[in-house]
């Protein structure tokens, strides 16, 4: 890109420019009109989701455009060493570096994500990478942010001249530098999120190893209420709109209310009272099974806690009222949600569907076990002490991660101020870089 502005850094040797004087190029991709949801195989396709805090990448959901569609993009196509900056939505600015790690040998951005490229005679990729990790290049990205509900960054964002320019060699050697430094942090949080993992899978594996060999089995049909309205899910079509939810009032659940086996309030949606009037017939009850039934969020259970506000449940969640002599709604939700025999015997039934989705006759029929009711209750007595073990360990797990954080970015403020390696005189200046960009 050709040079256009820059100013002399008060370190020795550094200058500042845009970083659009550095790239070789700023680009974005795109993705098959209709998206790529149902897209099972092909090229893989980063958006935001798939960039992590740390610089890395998840790729639990991977998406894909099609093979064809790959191969006529001009733009997007994604090189090693190759700087992503999501561009817009809640996450932009979160930066990933594309090391000789990346698992795929071809891979495109979508229209979400930045591709960062630059320029390796004037500028180390991980250095820019690194500053736009830094608080400043955050900064950069906060300035430069437009928009509310999809807000988000353009291309001005790399023609402010504030990029640090050091020599090569000096990049280099803070690079290296920085390298140490936070492979240390990562060996300082590393323990802590293995010990939750650790925990977390052997919670889990109470869902079997608790169970007795010899203990009953049935189907939650055996454990459900024989009252009318005890299994039900609604209210469906024009009964319910969302421009008819409210700020306050009463809860109306939906999918993102139902996680886990636990009950939040994410939606955010609720009704008035005289809405509410309409819908008794769905409202939930302490001790209520709740069960999503359609989505990405399929089969997630959660039992409804003694305090839960007045609610009731929208079309994508069916409500399941217990017989609670013989069931103890707490173990109930933990078997659905983790036992593999449950999980089998729910999942056997979705499979195959073009729009996977449960409803009461499937529900019903999954299998369950039904030991006594007092060791139904034994097992949540350990269960809940296992998950207070969790808690503590998450909150502590939180507090390091915030000061793993803090010297992370004291770090990099070092580095970007010049304070972290010994400048060398006999380094080539930067004012050669800027001639090269000429």
């Amino acid at each position: 890109m050709k040079h256009s502005s820059c100013s002399r850094d008060t370190h020795l040797h550094w200058a500042k420019i845009p970083i659009e004087d550095a790239l070789q190029t700023i680009e974005s991709g795109k993705r098959p009109k209709g998206g790529v949801k149902d897209i099972r195989e092909g090229v893989p396709s980063i958006g935001g989701e798939h960039l992590t805090v740390d610089g890395g990448f998840d790729f639990t959901n991977t998406r894909f455009v099609p093979f064809e569609f790959y191969s006529k993009m001009n733009k997007g196509k994604i090189d090693q060493n190759d700087v992503l900056v999501v561009k817009d939505g809640a996450t932009t600015g979160k930066t990933a570096f594309v090391s000789d790690k990346f698992p795929f040998k071809e891979a495109v951005v979508n229209e979400h994500v930045f591709i960062l490229r630059t320029n390796i005679n004037v500028l180390i990729p991980r250095f820019l990478f690194y500053w736009m990790q830094s608080e400043e290049g955050q900064d950069l990205v906060r300035r430069h942010f437009r928009g509310a509900a999809q807000g988000g960054i353009t291309t001005d964002f790399v023609r402010e001249p504030v990029l640090p320019l050091p020599p090569l060699a000096e990049q280099r050697r803070i690079v290296a530098r920085l390298e140490e430094h936070m492979e240390h942090v990562k060996s300082i949080r590393l323990p802590c999120i293995e010990s939750v993992n650790q925990t977390e899978l052997a919670l889990k594996s109470l869902s079997s190893n608790l169970i007795e060999k010899d203990v009953r089995w049935g189907t939650v049909k055996d454990i459900v209420a024989q009252h009318k309205g005890a299994v039900r899910s609604g209210p469906f079509g024009s009964q319910l709109h969302h421009d008819e939810f409210v700020t306050s009032g009463i809860v109306a659940i939906g999918t993102r209310d139902v996680q886990v086996d636990e009950l939040l309030l994410k939606s955010g949606w609720y009704v008035t009272f005289e809405k509410f009037k309409k819908f008794e017939r769905y409202k939930v009850f302490p001790g209520d099974l709740l069960c999503t039934i359609v989505g990405a969020s399929i089969g997630r259970f959660c039992a409804v806690p003694e305090n839960f506000p007045l609610a009731f449940t929208t079309k994508h969640i069916q409500a399941l009222t217990l017989n609670q002599k013989v069931a103890n709604p707490a173990f109930i939700s933990f078997m659905l949600n983790f036992n593999t025999r449950c999980r089998i015997s729910i999942f056997n039934q979705v499979e195959g569907s073009a729009q996977p989705s449960l409803n009461a006759e499937k529900i019903l029929a999954a299998e369950i076990p039904i030991p006594s009711i007092e060791e139904q209750c034994r097992i949540v007595k350990l269960i809940d002490n296992v998950r207070s073990q969790l808690h503590l360990l998450k909150n502590h797990c939180i507090e390091i991660d915030e000061k793993s954080s803090l010297l992370e970015s004291a770090i990099l403020k070092q580095a970007f101020e010049g304070k972290l390696v010994p400048q060398d005189p006999n380094d080539e200046a930067a004012s050669v870089l800027l001639e090269r960009l000429k």
